[in-house]
């Protein structure tokens, strides 16, 4: 009786333990939950074994003909993705496709190299983290053809600190929002002693 009794002890102390973990867990990931109700999301991936900023490459932001307004990047039960969204509105005429290039590495100090992205005065519609396979990563991005008819400005998040895995520290970045009746034209990353930011410029459409 003395067993069985030292046994249920033993699970109970187990089954609290297992809930604690998880509450923990759980609690450790709602700093990066989503802040509103974005309206598209890229492909969710497991940040325990794409943990490397090159992992990017899989995680497309794209608002077809439309200007993107604005987008978060967030990590959730241990799976990363970008939330974001495209402005309403007449759709672009067409777009045209740019790419810039920069040194590879899984580090976020190498990330500012794959920057700008930058639409000029035209709506910025898409972008991809980009690798090419010899040793060089950036973004292939596409800007509308009707130009933005209205004044811009210039936004940007607070700096957060380096974290051992580097797409948690871009989750614990705010979102890059444009207002509502505003599209991005430009997307920077800004690194600096161990911390960095996104920037981004805002037009009106």
């Amino acid at each position: 009786m003395k067993m069985n009794y030292t046994k249920t002890l033993l699970i109970s102390v187990i089954v609290l333990v297992s809930f604690f973990y998880m509450f923990r867990n759980t609690e450790m990931y709602d700093e990066w939950a989503k802040t509103h109700d974005w309206s598209k999301q890229s492909p969710s991936t497991d940040a325990g074994y794409e943990e490397g900023i090159e992992f990017l490459d899989r995680h497309p932001v794209d608002c077809s003909r439309k200007g993107i307004r604005g987008f978060d990047f967030n990590l959730i039960d241990k799976n990363y993705h970008f939330d974001y969204d495209c402005a309403g509105g007449v759709e672009s005429d067409d777009f045209t496709i740019h790419t810039n290039q920069g040194s590879e590495c899984s580090y976020l100090s190498c990330y500012p190299n794959a920057f700008p992205i930058d639409c000029g005065h035209y709506p910025l519609t898409y972008f991809i983290y980009h690798r090419d396979g010899y040793g060089h990563n950036g973004h292939a991005y596409k800007c509308g053809t009707k130009p933005t008819t209205g004044p811009c400005r210039n936004i940007e998040n607070a700096y957060t600190e380096e974290h051992k895995n580097h797409t948690e520290w871009l989750a614990l970045q705010k979102p890059l929002e444009c207002n509502s009746d505003e599209v991005l034209t430009r997307v920077d990353y800004e690194y600096s002693n161990g911390t960095g930011r996104y920037k981004g410029r805002c037009c009106k459409k």
